[in-house]
């Protein structure tokens, strides 16, 4: 029953963070000068909010049994201050926030792979799926994501920064080790 709690738990937090890595480019190309971007961000930001409501209904539900703690109203929190700051920052502090924030919502991942024993599976070919579906692909999205903000920002401004190279080329270099 802990582990399917664990399930149902990372399932909720998992539409969070597809959300966020998918606003986030968004986000970062209207931030960039893109105003066509604008109603796609708005939209994007009210599925998260919807998303966020299931997850907060999730986490009364199995906070107990998972131990989670305020984590779910830290990330809420975060998001809101996000949303809040809207069109008032930089593009870069956008999506360092947004990193931040994703970065905090696959550490919830986590904690709740190992609170709920999905982690510990002594079937060896479960455990190795456990981790690819809890470690490696969120964190191969979170640096796709990140990868599309740049590459939009990139495009619509018909130039790449030395420091925006070298972004990519990390989260290539990212991207292609995760397989």
């Amino acid at each position: 029953s802990k582990e399917r709690a664990g399930v149902e738990y990372i399932s909720a937090v998992k539409q969070v963070l597809m959300g966020l890595e998918e606003e986030t480019g968004s986000s970062y190309a209207y931030l960039s000068g893109d105003a066509s971007f604008q109603s796609q961000v708005a939209n994007k930001q009210a599925k998260i909010d919807k998303d966020f409501e299931a997850l907060v209904t999730t986490d009364l539900k199995l906070t107990k049994i998972l131990d989670t703690g305020n984590r779910v109203n830290d990330l809420r929190s975060k998001w809101q201050e996000i949303k809040s700051r809207g069109s008032n920052v930089k593009p870069a502090e956008n999506l360092d926030m947004h990193t931040r924030l994703i970065a905090s919502s696959l550490s919830l991942i986590l904690h709740v792979a190992d609170t709920s024993t999905l982690i510990l599976d002594p079937e060896i070919e479960s455990y190795y799926m456990m981790i690819t579906i809890t470690t490696t692909i969120p964190s191969l999205v979170n640096s796709m994501a990140e990868a599309r903000a740049l590459g939009t920002a990139t495009v619509k401004s018909r130039s790449v920064t030395s420091e925006d190279k070298l972004k990519l080329a990390v989260l290539a270099n990212k991207i292609k080790s995760a397989y």
